[in-house]
């Protein structure tokens, strides 16, 4: 299992729900840490390769339903982040 932190926590919830992410909060996918980059991907491959749960269930522990999780993705994706 991952161990998150509190502000990677709010990130994927920010993700999650892109509404809550206005002009005066801005991700730099530059400086984005690879460690959540890397939560996206297993999560993506988890619900698309019908993979073991473990990242599902750890981001549902946070309040990240499924749906929220595909708009994560989602929102990842035209933010520039490289999921595949």
């Amino acid at each position: 299992m991952i161990k998150l932190t509190s502000s990677e926590k709010i990130v994927l919830k920010r993700l999650a729900n892109f509404d809550s992410i206005s002009s005066d909060y801005k991700i730099d996918v530059k400086t984005l840490d690879p460690k959540l980059i890397e939560i996206l991907r297993q999560y993506y491959r988890e619900n698309t390769q019908n993979l073991s749960k473990n990242v599902t269930r750890q981001l549902n522990s946070i309040g990240i339903d499924e749906e929220q999780g595909k708009f994560m993705l989602a929102t990842a994706r035209r933010l520039g982040i490289e999921i595949f």
